[in-house]
C-alpha cells in the first residue's frame, strides 16, 4: 500500500498550480486584487495546514516553508502588475507636452470676480452683489 503523507516537493508543485490556476481565473474575469488575495490566502491556509503531514526531507521542507512564507505577496504583487501595466515615462511627458502646448495657446488668462469688503468669490457670471455682504463685486484679474 502506498503512503499517505506527501512530500514537500509534490505540495510546493501543488501549490504553485492551484495558486496558478487561481490567477488564470482571475485574469479571465479581471477580478480586484481584494478577491485574489483572499483566494490566496484561502490556499495558503490549506497547505500551511498540511505542513505537519509532510514527509520529513529537511530540504525540501525548508523550501516549502520558504514558498509559503512569501506566497500571498509574491502572487498578488505579480496579479497587480498584470492588471496595471506600468506607464512609460515616454508617454508621462508626450501627454505633459500635449496638454502644456495646448494651453499656451490660450489667450487672455483666469479673471475673479470678489468682495472687496469680505473677500468672498462669486457664485457665477451674473452675479454682481455679494451674497454674504450685500456688496457690489468688482472684477479683478
Amino acid at each position: 500500500m502506498a503512503s499517505s503523507t506527501p512530500s514537500a516537493g509534490n505540495l510546493l508543485e501543488l501549490l504553485e498550480v492551484r495558486a496558478q490556476g487561481l490567477v488564470d481565473g482571475a485574469r479571465a474575469t479581471k477580478a480586484q486584487p481584494p478577491e485574489v488575495r483572499a483566494g490566496l490566502v484561502e490556499i495558503h491556509r490549506q497547505f500551511s495546514a498540511q505542513l505537519g503531514r509532510v514527509a520529513n526531507d529537511d530540504a525540501e521542507l525548508e523550501a516549502l516553508e520558504r514558498a509559503l512564507n512569501t506566497f500571498v505577496d509574491r502572487r498578488l504583487r505579480e496579479y497587480i502588475a498584470w492588471l496595471r501595466p506600468p506607464t512609460a515615462a515616454s508617454r508621462l511627458f508626450e501627454n505633459a507636452l500635449r496638454t502644456t502646448q495646448r494651453y499656451a495657446a490660450t489667450k487672455g488668462g483666469v479673471a475673479t470676480v470678489r468682495c472687496h469688503v469680505c473677500g468672498a468669490a462669486r457664485e457665477g457670471e451674473a452675479v454682481t452683489v455679494c451674497q454674504y455682504c450685500e456688496t457690489p463685486l468688482e472684477h479683478t484679474r
